[in-house]
């Protein structure tokens, strides 16, 4: 029974968070729910990615995976709609294997055709952390772990939070 209820308990939570911990949005425009999958695109907070990583995990989210055409189509679709130009860190890094980027914490590749002309190009040996990045089109690149950004959560509604 819960599990039917709690994509509205998500929204409820992240709503009533809002207003306790102050910088989680309180637009629930950007909340997009798609089959079993919820994501928040946060436009207003800029985190690093292991920052942004940790937020998300606090709300039982993960930083998306963009490791179907399905979620990238959504993603894109939205941020285009709403005219959006930035940056937004994803769970891809190259971690576990330098130049080798995956979604964390499956550990799927990063599917070559989502980067951005020569990307990733691991600037000066600096380069860990994936966003997905405005260029006239929303692609991925890669980028100093340290930098702040935007992000976007995902949370699978069909199995248990991220963190319990």
């Amino acid at each position: 029974m819960l599990t039917k209820y709690s994509g509205v308990l998500a929204i409820l939570a992240l709503i009533y968070l809002s207003g306790v911990q102050g910088d989680v949005s309180s637009k629930t425009k950007n909340f997009i729910y798609v089959g079993d999958t919820l994501f928040y695109i946060e436009e207003n907070v800029w985190k690093n990615w292991f920052q942004a990583r940790l937020f998300c995990e606090n709300l039982g989210y993960n930083l998306i995976s963009l490791d179907s055409q399905e979620k990238y189509n959504v993603i894109n679709r939205f941020l285009d709609d709403k005219g959006s130009n930035g940056s937004f860190w994803t769970s891809g890094n190259d971690f576990l294997t330098l130049g080798k980027h995956t979604w964390f914490p499956s550990g799927q590749p990063v599917d070559p055709a989502l980067w951005h002309p020569a990307q990733p190009d691991n600037t000066n040996g600096e380069q860990h952390c994936d966003e997905f990045r405005y260029n006239f089109t929303y692609l991925m690149n890669d980028d100093s772990c340290h930098f702040q950004k935007n992000f976007i959560c995902e949370r699978s509604l069909a199995s248990p939070p991220a963190n319990p």
